[in-house]
């Protein structure tokens, strides 16, 4: 009944359901509200319908447990259904005597509760004291909106962190939003 549209027949006369739908020749949009895309006749299960797809940015900042790393950084993230995955470049401002354990900050969504979908993430950092001679790795628990920092030996202290250190993160994790 209308232009570009979907409708579903029960009869050659008698319309089901109807959705409006446009292509631009680059892509299609479905516009019908509460739905999602479900792919390749699978079942009617919400697990099988791809109803979430967002980018945006975020503010992603670095705490330890005692003193201030003064610097907060804007991030990218894409979530498709349940899976979010982050990624930037942060440079610290002045700190103040940072100790104790590091973490990030921020993230977009929290990250999903229960022991079956535990993040782990890269790092890469370089203008601080001392040096990391093996891979980092970000780690976060169940829902969470932060993730620590960890080398080798444990959790990079705060004591390491200095002005215009930089520091790189990729994060993939589930959330249960």
């Amino acid at each position: 009944s209308t232009a570009n549209g979907l409708a579903t027949y029960g009869s050659a006369s008698t319309i089901v359901a109807e959705s409006t739908a446009t292509y631009d020749g680059t892509t299609l949009q479905l516009t019908q509200s509460g739905g999602g895309l479900k792919l390749d006749n699978l079942s009617s299960a919400d697990a099988n319908t791809l109803d979430d797809y967002e980018e945006g940015t975020f503010t992603l900042s670095i705490l330890c447990a005692s003193g201030t790393i003064d610097s907060t950084a804007t991030f990218a993230y894409t979530k498709v259904g349940r899976l979010v995955t982050i990624g930037g470049l942060h440079v610290n401002g002045a700190v103040t005597t940072p100790s104790g354990n590091t973490k990030i900050s921020g993230l977009p969504f929290a990250t999903m509760s229960g022991a079956t979908a535990r993040p782990v993430g890269n790092a890469i950092i370089g203008g601080y004291s001392g040096s990391v001679t093996h891979s980092l790795a970000l780690v976060s628990g169940e829902s969470e909106t932060t993730a620590w920092i960890y080398e080798a030996q444990g959790v990079i202290q705060g004591e390491r962190w200095q002005a215009s250190t930089e520091s790189q993160y990729t994060l993939t994790y589930q959330t249960s939003a």
